[in-house]
């Protein structure tokens, strides 16, 4: 059991990865607005990423020496929930930044 924790942990690790991958993609525009300009290395490194984090749960002699297991397919859905809410918290802090441009709130609000 001690050692499927480690691989959802790691696992959870990789998918808060690719929301952070996507938030810090722009400050101020929405993801949904720059939708039309897609970053192929951006893709790549998401593809990369999920592909390594896939093999070294479920394939490799790695994986084994690092203590990692397989783990559920839907326990991969678990750090999802929590993707969505750092995606969705940011895109509301977005949104805050653009209606009140120049205030307290952005200067707090940006980084």
């Amino acid at each position: 059991l001690e050692f499927t924790c480690y691989t959802a942990f790691f696992v959870s690790i990789v998918v808060s990865q690719w929301v952070n991958l996507i938030i810090c993609k722009t400050r101020r525009n929405s993801f949904f607005e720059q939708t039309s300009q897609i970053n192929y290395y951006t893709v790549f490194a998401l593809m990369i990423a999920t592909g390594l984090a896939v093999l070294l749960a479920y394939f490799t002699e790695i994986g084994t020496n690092l203590n990692f297991r397989e783990i559920r397919i839907e326990w991969w859905l678990v750090p999802m929930s929590f993707a969505m809410f750092l995606f969705v918290y940011d895109e509301l802090r977005k949104h805050i930044v653009r209606m009140f441009p120049n205030s307290f709130l952005e200067r707090m609000l940006t980084y």
